[in-house]
């Protein structure tokens, strides 16, 4: 993602809002889990910085990559994944030498932005849906990924051609760049397919993301309702549980008593 023609309030904005988003996920990562989740959390990113390093090149000269934000993010939680596309990052600039500046707005645009919007997909279905597995399949893991994938990638589209439009040499028309709106959007249907039965069944047991039933409220009786019609019946045994025993009359029982008077 091109960053050198864009102008310097929006490099500057992009930084500050990329070091607070950081630390503010750094801060509820939940750093006192157990060794099993901090491992799983570790060869999930190693595994995201293996897969973005196969690149395809297009013929006009864009290459294509995974992201894996938004994957991460329903594998390990919003917190664990902005951190693990921030590592990411930072090796990304450390093995080709460039300058952490440049990938402020990427962490921003690609990192940040496809976890945050799975995790507001994943909490609209939790809250509004059923605790379906089919609804989490179609829902949060099919389109789910797709709207988290395919704004930010537009977004990016348009921000990388208004920076090569500022940058020097030949000009870059934005219609050349169009031409892959598309295709950059949905690319990464295939991926997506392959990794969604992986990732749906780490969803299943992850205790961040898992699809719980509702508690059921306790049924109230309608207005105009009579009192029998809603209340649910009660035992003897449990009518009686929370009633003091009663105290035995002192003395001799009325048995001997009409034995005396025979």
């Amino acid at each position: 993602m091109p960053v050198e023609g864009l102008p310097a309030p929006v490099g500057w904005l992009a930084i500050a809002l990329s070091v607070l988003l950081t630390l503010d996920a750094a801060r509820r990562a939940g750093w006192n889990a157990s060794l099993r989740e901090h491992a799983v959390w570790a060869l999930a990113t190693a595994g995201i910085f293996l897969a973005r390093q196969m690149t395809v090149t297009m013929p006009g000269g864009m290459s294509l990559q995974y992201i894996g934000a938004a994957w991460l993010a329903l594998l390990l939680g919003y917190p664990r994944a902005v951190l693990s596309m921030a590592l990411i990052q930072l090796a990304h600039a450390a093995q080709f030498g460039l300058p952490l500046a440049d990938h402020a707005l990427p962490l921003l645009v690609l990192g940040v932005a496809p976890a945050w919007l799975i995790w507001l997909i994943t909490r609209g279905c939790r809250l509004w849906l059923p605790p379906n597995l089919f609804v989490f399949l179609l829902g949060a893991g099919f389109l789910g990924l797709f709207v988290a994938y395919a704004l930010p990638l537009l977004a990016a589209a348009g921000l990388g051609a208004w920076a090569l439009a500022g940058a020097s040499g030949p000009p870059l028309h934005t219609q050349a760049l169009a031409d892959y709106w598309s295709l950059i959007a949905g690319q990464r249907a295939p991926v997506r397919r392959a990794l969604l039965p992986a990732a749906t069944l780490t969803c299943a047991a992850s205790p961040r993301l898992r699809v719980r039933p509702r508690a059921a409220s306790p049924a109230r009786p309608s207005p105009g309702s009579a009192p029998w019609v809603a209340a649910a019946p009660v035992s003897r045994t449990a009518r009686h549980a929370g009633r003091a025993p009663s105290a035995r009359p002192r003395g001799r029982s009325r048995r001997s008593s009409r034995n005396r008077r025979r």
